[in-house]
């Protein structure tokens, strides 16, 4: 269920996205459609929406609770999920959405691990040397690990680039034993 949802979910992002893009408001309808999925979560929402006999006035009950959030054209959007029964993929259509909006954009997530809070300095001295490696925008997600001595770990997308003292150490060992 969660592929299929996923697959029927990305039309609609894409043709979301693609309008985004032409209207350049990418932002705004991120924001919209952020709403929007966030009010399929309620429980009684939900009930509302997989009832097949109340479909016409589920449809306008969800755009009444949420049209002061969207413009006329994610109201119209929306209309023509709820006539597909779609709604309840609004979550999904939003994930696909950021995707598309994150590879459009050409910026890339950038996990760094260290023992302590990166300073703002830090922090931009990364991103400049990895946006400088990478050619794209690059987004830090900055965690604490206090399993860290010292150093940091960088994981971005497959690749692992690891400075942290243990891992000196290792080398240094791995040479000394060779």
């Amino acid at each position: 269920m969660i592929s299929n949802s996923l697959t029927i979910a990305r039309p609609y992002a894409k043709a979301a996205f693609n309008f985004s893009i032409e209207k350049k408001n990418i932002e705004c309808w991120q924001k919209m459609l952020e709403f929007a999925a966030k009010i399929t979560y309620d429980k009684k929402i939900y009930q509302i929406l997989t009832n097949i006999v109340m479909q016409e006035i589920s449809t306008k009950i969800f755009i009444s609770i949420c049209e002061n959030h969207l413009d006329k054209y994610a109201i119209n959007f929306i209309k023509i999920m709820a006539e597909k029964r779609r709604l309840l993929i609004l979550p999904e259509v939003v994930k696909h959405f950021i995707t598309l909006r994150s590879s459009w954009e050409s910026i890339i997530k950038v996990e760094v691990f260290s023992a302590k809070i990166l300073t703002k300095k830090q922090k931009d001295m990364l991103i400049l040397m990895i946006e400088k490696r990478f050619q794209c925008k690059v987004k830090l997600n900055c965690k604490i690990d206090h399993f860290l001595l010292s150093g940091i770990i960088i994981r971005i997308k497959n690749t692992v680039m690891n400075d942290s003292i243990r891992n000196r150490l290792l080398r240094m060992s791995d040479i000394l034993q060779s």
